[in-house]
């Protein structure tokens, strides 16, 4: 433990070394602009370091004295706090919902216990390589006897998929490093998988005349149909047209419109 000038970086250091309950020996530093700064939370953190020693002594709980005398928090626990502060940015539920998937089923699981300033960008591009080359094996469909007939495997994420998942963790360390927990956001550079011509050109595709009939036809009822309907007529989102009022539209007007109070990009 102890304060430094690091060179490389250009800022000065805190450094603290901790015995995790499990016995790993764990080394993690803070990066601040002054050396006033760093050896405020060198001051603080050797105040913990001794909080820990004596529960341990006494036989009292550590695990919230030692996460506490953490300088670095791991990906798992930032990831919640930064959760938390997306909840203020004005974005949707469905957005923030979104957000906790993807950490929880891929970002969580690779790298929720590392602290924030262990994940380097090699790790990072690896686990972008490893998203963008997985396979899966899809249910085997059977035949007219029953028979299962092998499907061949397909990939597990599409180019778009894999960049979804990247926005996220880039998102949750670029905040890390604007806070300076980390000192550069080793999402920086990363190379990620591009979407084939064939693929964005399907992504864009509009439906024809006929399929929109078709689909207009198949809905179950007049509600539905001119809800779609006004999707179709305006290329509003479907959460938008949801909260379309009648004050918000003018149908007498020539061509009628409609105004979305808060579009994605949260201007009306």
């Amino acid at each position: 433990m102890g304060v430094r000038w690091d060179p490389q970086k250009g800022r000065w250091s805190a450094d603290v070394r901790t015995v995790m309950p499990n016995g790993e020996q764990r080394r993690q530093r803070s990066f601040h602009k002054t050396k006033a700064q760093a050896v405020a939370a060198d001051r603080e953190l050797k105040g913990l370091v001794s909080e820990v020693r004596a529960r341990k002594k006494l036989g009292l709980p550590v695990v919230e004295a030692m996460a506490r005398a953490s300088l670095t928090p791991t990906f798992a626990h930032y990831s919640e706090r930064w959760i938390d502060s997306r909840q203020g940015a004005n974005l949707r539920p469905a957005t923030i919902d979104s957000y906790r998937i993807l950490l929880r089923v891929h970002l969580v699981p690779a790298f929720g216990g590392l602290a924030i300033d262990e994940i380097r960008k090699s790790d990072v591009q690896a686990f972008i390589d490893g998203l963008a080359e997985a396979t899966r094996v899809p249910r085997p469909k059977h035949d007219e006897n029953g028979k299962p007939v092998p499907q061949p495997a397909r990939r597990k994420h599409s180019p778009g998929g894999v960049q979804a998942i990247f926005k996220v963790l880039s998102s949750c360390l670029g905040r890390a490093e604007r806070t300076e927990l980390i000192p550069a956001n080793p999402c920086r550079g990363v190379e990620l998988p591009k979407m084939r011509a064939d693929e964005r050109a399907e992504k864009r595709r509009a439906l024809s005349p006929e399929e929109a009939a078709r689909l207009l036809a198949a809905l179950p009822n007049d509600a539905w149909r001119t809800l779609f309907r006004v999707a179709m007529g305006t290329g509003c989102r479907l959460s938008e047209v949801g909260r379309l009022r009648w004050d918000d539209m003018d149908l007498a007007a020539d061509p009628p419109w409609a105004r979305v109070r808060q579009a994605k990009s949260g201007k009306p």
